[in-house]
């Protein structure tokens, strides 16, 4: 994701959280193949996607690597039917449930696979990072989920809050008055007794499907011990939130916060219930126990203030590695609409919430993450000068480093070999993931890994031939892919890779039940007036009623998607205004450190393809007014 789109998608987060999600169980006889047409940067090709109901898969080049998303249909086709003003061509797929049911848990299986292997990956990372610390004897710390939700000792200010004080109690009551203290003991004892012997990466498969059975690494290990301390710290000493971990809407306006009396006994509910749950983590085996604890306990003093100052407050759940945005004069403008859009999400968090009985985890993480994003849009309209943006599920992370007191019981000897076992783990797993998972252009791309995933779902059924045997596989998975969807797509061959290119192959050889064209947002738009006069107004940037460019976009003056007979002359005139905002832009140097010639030089590239009757760049918006935006189709 771009980060112009960010701040757009920034609002929209929770829009279809909830409730949208009954056709996931529901059988169904089909499935669509999405053909995403091209625009400009790494997405010249187009782009492609499975649809399964309410989830879409596709894959995104991330740092090298080509990771696997499932994402929200609806947001999928806001980002880029909406945003990026591209068409989407659907091919909706004829076949029986048990079929789509098996690819779509092959997709599920795929994601959280690779994703596990990856983390893996930089799990051993920081093991070596580790290792090389402890070898040359410095001071370590490291980073705690939840250790940062409390004042540090010397910092706290205010009274000990109550909540704390109240767990402690029914900790006791429930466990025995020494429990704290053995479970303190116990984590001590296991901090000094870590083993230093770095995961065994030899048995970990780089199979897509395979989820990795490795154990626990030696720095997850670590951070698993002091969050359990620092829990118990926060509990038997305890210390008000720290400064900056509550959502900052909760210190604010806003009439969405205000409790009346109804939601004050809701609280009080879900306040009870996840009180209960506090009293059962203290004394839970799993092995993350305390960054739960923490969390939870966090929450409880969040709750008990909101009740006191009849406001909710809660906690932020965006994270300390989000992306900061520079709040530009043109997002400014932008930020009171997206504000509008964030505080009904918010508003639809808050009625789920309220309208359930109990401590529900997914209604109060939604609520928490509608709330951080409220903050950021109102910091962003009231003149901050960056704006926190992250993507995917949010949960408060309360990160803090913390010092490695007592050092795990080792001989410099042990940490040596230690540190050479975890380099070259480190190593094999690398080489073995990046001949799995290394992005290519050609050979592994958003299209052939579609392909390659669906293979590997046929050849995993029961029946099918051993792996070894290549060419029995080929040819069961061909079998399997006539029978099941009416044809078989090589995703090595016949230039597959290029998206256009597979959905043509898709249509031709698979069991298409119907073809779709899903307008894009200037499409709609002129289609919905259906008049010459909107079709001139929405043809150039100057004009367009939606068109509201994202930071860093190319200097261009009309939209060529849809005007194939004058494409070459509507590019020309792109292509001379480009060049004539690049000379401009060299005057501009020294007071807008080379944005204007960026621009210019930016457009001119993608106005080339348009005189030889081509269209790649559509217009990337920031922000699309709501009903000027193409209904989810």
């Amino acid at each position: 994701m771009t980060r112009g789109l960010a701040i757009a998608l920034l609002a929209c987060r929770v829009l279809t959280a909830a409730g949208a999600r009954s056709d996931d169980a529901a059988p169904t006889d089909s499935f669509d193949y999405l053909y995403v047409r091209a625009h400009e940067g790494d997405a010249s090709g187009g782009h492609a996607a499975i649809r399964f109901g309410a989830w879409t898969y596709d894959f995104q080049h991330d740092s090298g690597w080509l990771m696997p998303r499932r994402e929200d249909s609806q947001r999928f086709q806001h980002a880029y039917r909406t945003l990026q003003n591209r068409s989407i061509e659907v091919s909706r797929i004829a076949a029986t449930p048990a079929t789509v049911a098996l690819l779509r848990d092959t997709f599920e299986r795929r994601l959280l696979a690779q994703s596990r292997q990856l983390e893996v990956l930089e799990e051993l990372r920081r093991d070596v990072a580790l290792l090389e610390t402890l070898r040359a004897g410095g001071d370590v710390s490291v980073s705690v989920r939840g250790a940062g939700f409390f004042a540090a000792r010397g910092d706290a200010a205010g009274d000990a809050p109550p909540a704390l004080a109240a767990l402690r109690r029914r900790i006791e009551e429930r466990h025995g008055a020494d429990w704290l203290a053995g479970r303190r003991a116990a984590a001590q004892r296991a901090l000094r007794e870590i083993s230093l012997v770095p995961l065994d990466v030899s048995k970990l498969e780089a199979d897509p499907l395979v989820y990795p059975a490795a154990a626990t690494s030696i720095s997850r290990r670590i951070e698993a011990v002091l969050a359990a301390l620092a829990a118990l710290d926060a509990i038997e000493q305890p210390r008000p939130l720290a400064a900056g971990v509550r959502a900052g809407e909760a210190q604010g306006g806003g009439e969405a916060l205000v409790l009346d009396a109804a939601s004050c006994d809701r609280l009080r509910g879900a306040r009870a219930a996840l009180e209960d749950a506090a009293v059962e983590l203290v004394a839970s085996r799993r092995p993350d126990w305390g960054e739960a604890l923490l969390l939870a306990a966090a929450r409880l003093v969040a709750i008990d203030e909101s009740l006191v100052a009849g406001r909710l407050v809660v906690l932020d759940a965006l994270p300390a590695d989000a992306t900061l945005l520079r709040v530009s004069k043109r997002r400014r403008a932008l930020a009171p609409a997206l504000l509008t859009e964030a505080r009904e999400d918010f508003r639809r968090a808050r009625e789920r919430l309220f309208s359930s009985s109990g401590f529900r985890e997914a209604e109060w993480s939604a609520l928490e993450e509608s709330a951080s994003r409220v903050a950021e849009l109102r910091g962003a309209a009231g003149g901050a000068p960056g704006l926190r943006v992250a993507t995917g599920p949010l949960l408060p992370e309360g990160r803090a480093p913390v010092a490695l007191a007592a050092r795990p019981a080792a001989m410099p000897g042990d940490l040596e070999r230690a540190l050479g076992a975890a380099r070259e783990a480190e190593r094999e797993l690398r080489r073995a993931l990046e001949a799995q998972y290394r992005y290519d252009l050609v050979a592994r791309n958003c299209v052939s890994e579609l392909f390659r995933t669906i293979e590997a779902g046929l050849a995993a059924q029961q029946g099918a031939p051993a792996a070894a045997d290549r060419s029995a596989v080929l040819a069961f998975i061909e079998r399997e892919s006539e029978r099941r969807l009416g044809g078989y797509v090589d995703p090595a061959a016949r230039a597959n890779f290029i998206p256009f290119v597979s959905s043509h192959n898709v249509r031709a050889r698979w069991e298409v039940e119907q073809s779709i064209h899903l307008a894009s947002a200037r499409e709609h738009v002129v289609a919905r007036e259906g008049t010459l006069r909107a079709a001139l107004r929405e043809s150039n940037v100057w004009t367009s009623t939606l068109y509201a460019p994202a930071d860093a976009s190319g200097f261009f003056v009309f939209f060529t998607d849809g005007s194939w007979p004058l494409r070459p002359l509507l590019g020309a005139v792109n292509l001379g205004a480009a060049l004539a905002r690049s000379g401009l832009g060299i005057l501009q140097l020294p007071f807008d450190r080379g944005r204007g010639l960026r621009d210019g030089l930016d457009g001119a590239l993608w106005s080339v393809p348009e005189l030889f009757f081509a269209n790649i760049r559509k217009g990337t918006s920031e922000y699309v007014l709501p009903e000027l935006r193409p209904p989810p189709g």
